[in-house]
């Protein structure tokens, strides 16, 4: 009782953290989004915010599908954020390769997820899915 309590106020904390990094993006303040997805990807998944740019999308699916101390709950903070990160960069810079690899980890993520959840049917999860094919699709 008490992992669900947690996690549900981290999902809590995260949905209010998301709704800033929007907010930064549609206020144009980039940098001040970029800040808060490294600070947040760091602090809730202890992950290198740098390394989730920087790997190759093999590598970081190999690494993420590999550790079991991702829960669903951690896999879908990232997928999250990547997919703000990459937003974010579309916003500022339109298209360039760094969107792709990002959009493609989220995605990747997303499906991650559903492979550990194949029973369990989420409109969110493929709602998300659905839009970082169509952003991808129009980065093509």
């Amino acid at each position: 009782m008490l992992r669900r309590d947690y996690f549900l106020q981290i999902l809590e904390d995260f949905a209010v953290i998301l709704a800033r990094i929007m907010g930064f993006k549609s206020q144009k303040n980039f940098g001040e989004a970029h800040q808060l997805i490294q600070k947040t990807t760091e602090r809730y998944l202890k992950l290198d915010a740098k390394w989730l740019i920087d790997s190759s999308l093999e590598d970081f699916t190999k690494n993420i599908a590999s550790n079991e101390n991702y829960t669903s709950e951690h896999l879908h903070i990232l997928a999250d954020l990547l997919q703000a990160k990459g937003e974010v960069w579309f916003e500022e810079y339109e298209a360039n390769d760094l969107i792709i690899n990002v959009l493609q980890k989220s995605l990747q993520t997303l499906e991650l997820i559903n492979q550990r959840e194949p029973h369990t049917l989420s409109l969110s999860r493929q709602q998300k899915i659905a839009d970082i094919e169509d952003l991808l699709a129009s980065l093509a």
